[in-house]
């Protein structure tokens, strides 16, 4: 073993204990999820959530930014998290999501 393999794997121990922690033991809670905004799409209901708009012999689709859309069903949710945009079906939302509080 060389000077420099041994010098190597001494940085990379006391790497491995300043970021880990050397037998750290400790009492953790998780943290409480995000609330989100979400928004359901019905087509008989206007307005439309922004963004949704008609395309003829397709069906309806909602800006996600500018260069992408995505096709959009009577009652999917518009789920905003983070900043980002994703569309969902009425039973995977209720699968995944409670609603804590309805605005009108």
């Amino acid at each position: 073993m060389t000077l420099n393999s041994v010098r190597r794997r001494l940085v990379a121990c006391a790497l491995c204990v300043a970021l880990k922690g050397y037998n750290m033991k400790v009492k953790v809670r998780p943290k409480p999820p995000p609330l989100i905004e979400a928004e359901q799409f019905l087509v008989n209901e206007k307005p439309w959530p922004s963004g949704v708009h008609k395309v003829p012999d397709y069906g309806f689709c909602i800006r996600i930014n500018s260069a992408l859309s995505h096709r959009i069903f009577t009652g999917d949710w518009i789920v905003q998290l983070e900043g980002k945009t994703d569309i969902m079906s009425d039973t995977d939302f209720r699968e995944f999501y409670e609603i804590v509080e309805e605005q009108k």
